[in-house]
């Protein structure tokens, strides 16, 4: 039970990375507003952290393979506080962009780390119900992180990165609770001839996961920009909007071990992009506060079931040996779908504006829906078929 506490409480780094800091944005442009690029500065300074997750993460998989998961993860989380407290005192936006993309290289090291470490502990079903619950968990504290930092943004748009300090907490109780999967020691134990089902699923997940980044993540890049274009509210109305979409993530995660008590992988990636495609055709559609969270709350419940799913499906299929490379290419994925959003949306943003954005973005979630649901309707007619032959 303390293995899975601490890896729980761990995984709540990754979101506090970005949603610490989302409310903070415009009050961060403003402050910089004699920058003559300070709204997209202000943007990269929560996307940069992606940038360079993505990069190292890859790396952060073949070290973890290598020399072993727990060593990788406490020494990333204790460099994810000390970068992350020190955006505080930076006087510049330089030497911010330099503190956040450092926390970016600890962000990779420490979720690459924690859900290879899940894996490694947990076998099915008891593996699906603890990525379940971590998401739910990381759902739960991106409620804490976003309320909190919106409400800290409204002192001084630098107080939410005193909220990374909490991570300092999480050292000692790693080196007490944690130790290093026997399975795991040691890297290679002999050479494995990978197969055609071993690459193929992961080359899919992977390509899955970079896709919906670069949609999903215009929630937190553009939202409050969204909620100021619809009505004037504060910081903190902003971060409660964006703390309801991961409370219903959460609440919609706690039930993923029932979903795939009913449905396969893909038939759960059917259900997921249907709701997150819907969030995101309300919130085309918003006029209000309360359209934006009611689009918020229906589109996290269906992000709750896409986020377990990826890792799941990943490592079920993929030997522990290569467990971490193969979750440092998806955790690579997630992060680089979030860096390049802002970039793929910005022209989308130009030419149609917020609303057209959030409605591309239903169209092309619907048709991942429409994909999942015709590939799973053609599996099953070919094995109905084989069995009757």
């Amino acid at each position: 039970m303390r293995k899975q506490v601490t890896l729980l409480l761990s995984s709540t780094l990754v979101v506090m990375a970005g949603g610490a800091l989302a409310a903070a944005l415009p009050a961060m442009a403003e402050h910089f507003s004699d920058h003559p690029r300070a709204a997209a500065l202000s943007r990269l300074a929560l996307t940069l952290p992606s940038l360079v997750t993505a990069l190292f993460a890859p790396v952060a998989g073949l070290v973890i393979d290598r020399s072993g998961r727990r060593r990788v993860l406490i020494a990333s989380t204790a460099l994810y506080a000390v970068a992350g407290v020190t955006g505080f005192f930076m006087p510049s936006f330089g030497w911010l962009l330099v503190s956040r993309a450092v926390l970016g290289l600890a962000v990779g090291g420490v979720m690459t780390a924690t859900t290879t470490l899940v894996a490694d502990y947990f076998d099915e079903p008891r593996r699906s119900h603890v990525m379940g619950l971590q998401s739910a968990t990381m759902g739960f504290a991106g409620v804490f992180y976003l309320a909190g930092g919106g409400v800290l943004a409204d002192i001084s748009w630098r107080a939410p990165f005193l909220l990374y300090g909490l991570a300092f907490l999480l050292v000692p109780l790693m080196r007490w609770s944690l130790d290093e999967p026997a399975r795991a020691r040691g890297g290679l134990d002999g050479p494995i001839t990978p197969t055609r089902e071993m690459w193929g699923v992961p080359a899919l997940v992977v390509s899955l996961a970079f896709v919906s980044m670069l949609v999903f993540f215009t929630i937190p890049v553009q939202a409050p920009f969204y909620l100021r274009e619809l009505a004037s509210v504060s910081n903190s109305r902003v971060g409660m909007a964006l703390g309801s979409y991961t409370l219903f993530g959460a609440l919609s995660s706690l039930q993923y071990r029932r979903t795939r008590g009913v449905f396969d992988a893909p038939q759960t990636f059917v259900v997921g992009y249907a709701l997150l495609g819907s969030g995101f055709w309300l919130l085309s559609r918003a006029h209000g506060y309360g359209d934006v969270v009611l689009a918020l709350v229906v589109g996290g419940l269906g992000m709750g079931q896409l986020s377990p799913n990826y890792a799941v499906w990943i490592t079920s299929v993929v030997p522990v040996e290569f467990r971490g490379r193969v979750m440092g290419g998806l955790v690579m994925a997630f992060f680089l779908g979030q860096f390049f959003s802002p970039i793929v949306a910005e022209p989308v943003v130009t030419r149609l504006g917020l609303a057209g954005m959030y409605r591309c973005g239903s169209l092309v979630l619907w048709g991942l829906a429409l994909a999942f649901l015709v590939g799973t309707t053609v599996r099953k007619r070919r094995l109905v078929h084989a069995r009757s032959s």
